[in-house]
């Protein structure tokens, strides 16, 4: 088995020292990836004061690249790593056709990821063997060499073939962790002469650990020294390093909050995260694709949406105006618009200037096809005409809009598409580009997030490690199939002690669940200090929480909370106090405004649609004729679609259309040995079950010629049978559709989703595929040669056991706080306002 070297421990050795204030126009510092060298970039110009040039600071591959450039004559064109991505899915969306286009992607990553790390291990791994894997990767060499083009992991491993570095140039490999075999060859292969590495830092001390006892504690302190490290102007970069990049959302959420605030220095914000985010996921880049969007679709909510958007709107035009005109013209179609009295020329001012600009907005729809060349050519063009009166509040924001629209005008054809291509097939590929751009901010912040590798030779004043306990350090490495060593690890914080004057590590000695945390053993021989109790929000800023009245029980339900709906039980499975606020003090989540067609308008469509065409009992499938005649006429009359324009039904239509015979083609297979006699659609019936009545709707029923039935519930999204059998049971709707029908035997989803198409669900028996007989589900196992199984009787007993006990609890008026997940359940309940379960009281938490 491989095991991991540290690259600082072979690197330095051989390499010349040289201080970081003396890198000039005449080096070139190599870093890993683009997001460092921009890390690093950032390091440098914010500690420089003079104007002497300015080193080049660049990542491995783009080196390679201008290397092979430099030096080769053989024709062969560099790709960057996104270009391989898409030849990777190239090859992956001609050999496996039956895949979803999910896969595709998630697959193309993965043999991507997969032919990057056996380059730079040297030895293949057990996927390589795969057989797909060597068709693909057979498939990918050969579509390179047909186009002419060669990617970074060949230049890496044939690069004293295929480049020579030119002897003046002085080169300083910084950032890598564990050291690659391409690298150490191309390092072997360099004069001794020509490599240099930075001067450890001279005021560097001995590293401390600091014990906390609990996350909370942690963070609170954290917050209380970050806001002494903003104090003083004086104190430099504080660089926060955690274990994972989901960290920093769990840990640093709060920190983030707190310290995004202004603190009396120019410069705004002083928090940001190194770790890697999408340009997709910016504000402004948001705000781009929905206008790319509303060009694809034009609809009256888009554009109203995007008329409300600051990036859109004239800076001499009030807020008001804008918000006037966008609810004059709310409720009518946006086709409707031109013969509204704000689009005549009487209008007045700036309610004509408005209106000039959404006509303007509206004929900028693109033609119907054109080359990839045409479309990022209109894209720049249009985007100069309809922003051209927009002022950047800062400077992030400009950089934004920068960075989009230079990712959006240089990105490369995918090699899938046809020379001429429509508007919508540009804008998807042009999505995921954005999606997999990494978002560089543009200047340091004075406090840094990062993980361990992106803090290796950047220079900062201080660095904290943070949760620095067995159980996340080491972090897992880049490297699969490889063993960390202890020495590895410690060469690896060794280098970090290195480059800051103050390195520090927190530990914690307990987790959520107050079990012991060991500490790490790379650091286990440092000395201890445990910091006490802090309180970095002052008796001002304590939020006051709203105490849950000692008694865990409410007032009993009243007559007309009898009646009552699946969802009501659905609540109280999830937490006793979360089904209490919304159903008995009726306290819920304001709706959000939903503009167009949502995923659970599609779902009642299609269900709607397969209630009118689909006779479950036939063995032949219903006429195209009378399935389009169907869907026509739901769409006309259905009160989501009111709004829709005449393209916008065309395009929904053919999409219920394709599902429906999907859909109708696997149900004829699936019935062909079925024994049902008739079927029922949205069967509505109103039972009375321990105590309450519930008024339940039921998509199908299949009935057998015994009287006995079979529940099946439609779905288009993601469904999952095994909760069922969970306990406490979890998703009751169907447990309850069972119990108001005594004689059902079993119930299934009917899943529409391409990723799960089919049924879904368990019964009495095997009729259906999909549908798993409880007979073969092993309940206990207490010796050898005894093993007991379930059934449908003894599952519908468990069911009512509990069915009947949350009922039990909500007729009473429970209200416990027992989330059936723990955190993860308050997280999806959006009540933690009224409920605060994980919260500590202001007066406890400043006594």
């Amino acid at each position: 088995m491989n095991t991991c070297q540290s690259f600082d421990a072979y690197y330095r050795p051989i390499a010349r020292p040289i201080a970081f204030d003396a890198l000039d126009g005449t080096y070139h510092v190599i870093t890993p990836n683009t997001q460092q060298s921009q890390l690093l970039m950032d390091a440098i110009v914010q500690s420089r004061s003079d104007t002497c040039a300015l080193p080049n600071v660049i990542s491995f591959n783009q080196w390679l690249e201008r290397c092979y450039l430099f030096s080769s004559g053989d024709g062969l064109t560099p790709i960057s790593a996104y270009q391989q991505l898409l030849h990777w899915h190239h090859v992956i969306t001609t050999t496996a056709q039956s895949m979803s286009s999910t896969h595709h992607w998630q697959l193309a990553q993965q043999y991507q990821s997969q032919y990057q790390q056996d380059a730079r291990r040297g030895v293949p791994s057990t996927l390589s063997a795969d057989p797909h894997y060597q068709q693909c990767y057979q498939a990918y060499r050969d579509e390179l060499a047909h186009h002419g083009l060669i990617d970074h992991v060949t230049l890496a491993r044939d690069a004293q073939d295929l480049i020579s570095i030119p002897a003046d140039l002085r080169m300083v490999f910084c950032g890598f962790d564990a050291l690659a075999i391409p690298l150490k060859k191309i390092i072997e292969s360099v004069p001794a002469t020509q490599l240099f590495c930075f001067l450890p830092n001279d005021q560097s001390t001995t590293p401390t650990i600091s014990t906390v006892d609990h996350e909370r504690q942690q963070r609170d302190y954290l917050i209380e020294y970050c806001q002494a490290h903003l104090r003083d102007p004086t104190s430099g970069s504080l660089g926060l390093i955690v274990a994972q990049s989901s960290d920093d959302r769990r840990l640093l959420g709060p920190i983030r909050q707190l310290l995004q605030r202004p603190h009396g220095h120019s410069d705004g914000c002083h928090i940001s995260s190194a770790i890697s985010s999408s340009l997709a996921s910016q504000p402004m880049a948001r705000t781009l694709i929905e206008l790319l969007d509303f060009f694809a679709e034009p609809s009256n909510a888009r554009c109203i949406k995007l008329l409300q958007s600051p990036v859109l709107q004239h800076p001499d035009i009030p807020c008001s105006a804008y918000h006037m005109f966008c609810q004059s013209l709310q409720d009518i179609a946006l086709s409707l618009w031109p013969r509204h009295a704000h689009f005549s020329q009487h209008a007045p001012d700036p309610i004509d200037r408005i209106a000039s600009y959404c006509r303007h907005l509206m004929t900028a729809v693109p033609q119907p096809s054109g080359t990839w060349l045409f479309w990022q050519t209109w894209f720049k063009d249009t985007l100069q005409s309809l922003l051209k009166h927009y002022r950047a509040t800062s400077s992030d924001a400009h950089d934004v809009l920068r960075q989009c629209v230079q990712a959006i005008s240089e990105q490369p054809c995918p090699p899938s598409l046809p020379p001429s291509i429509s508007y919508q097939a540009w804008l998807e590929a042009t999505k995921r580009y954005l999606d997999r751009c990494l978002y560089r901010p543009r200047a340091l912040s004075r406090i840094r997030v990062l993980i361990w590798s992106q803090a290796l030779d950047i220079p900062h004043d201080q660095l904290i490690v943070l949760s620095h306990h067995a159980d996340h350090w080491p972090p897992r490495s880049n490297e699969q199939g490889t063993t960390d060593t202890s020495s590895f690890w410690q060469h690896i914080l060794r280098q970090l002690a290195q480059h800051c004057r103050r390195l520090r590590f927190i530990r914690l000695a307990f987790d959520d669940q107050q079990q012991p945390l060991l500490p790490a053993a790379a650091t286990a021989h440092l000395p201890n200090e445990h910091i006490p109790i802090t309180h970095a929000l002052s008796a001002d800023q304590a939020e006051q929480c709203v105490q849950m009245p000692v008694t865990a029980y409410g007032k009993a339900i009243a007559d007309d909370e009898r009646s009552i709906s699946t969802s009501v039980i659905d609540a109280y499975s999830q937490c006793h106090a979360q089904g209490f606020i919304q159903h008995r003090l009726h306290i819920r989540q304001p709706l959000s405004n939903q503009y167009g067609i949502t995923s659970a308008d599609i779902g009642t469509l299609v269900h709607e649609a397969l209630a009118a065409v689909d006779n479950v009992c036939s063995d032949q499938l219903p006429d195209r004729e009378v399935i389009d005649d169907a869907i026509s006429d739901l769409l006309q009359r259905h009160r989501c679609c009111r709004y829709l324009t005449d393209g916008q039904r065309m395009i929904l239509q053919t999409h219920i259309t394709r599902v429906l015979n999907e859909w109708l083609a696997y149900r004829l297979e699936a019935h062909q040995s079925d024994s049902i006699t008739h079927s029922q659609h949205e069967v509505a019936l109103e039972q009375t079950l321990f105590g309450v009545q519930f008024n339940v709707r039921v998509d199908r029923i299949d009935y057998y010629a015994d009287g006995q039935c079979r529940i099946i519930d439609y779905k288009t999204g993601m469904t999952n049978r095994a909760s069922w059998l969970q306990d406490p049971p979890q998703s009751l709707q169907m447990i309850i559709y069972a119990l108001c029908f005594p004689k059902t035997t079993a119930i299934a989803f009917a899943s529409l989703h391409p990723d799960q198409f089919g049924y879904s669900g368990y019964g009495s028996g095997n009729d259906l595929p999909g549908i798993k007989p409880l007979s073969e589900i092993l309940l206990s196992d207490d010796t050898d040669h005894e093993k007991t199984y379930n059934s449908w009787p003894i599952q519908r007993a468990l069911w009512e056991k509990s069915i009947g006990r949350l009922v039990t609890h909500y007729r009473d008026g429970a209200m416990h706080k027992n989330p059936i997940q723990g955190v993860t359940t308050c997280q999806y309940c959006q009540l933690q306002s009224a409920c605060r379960l994980y919260e500590t009281p202001s007066t406890e938490r400043l006594s």
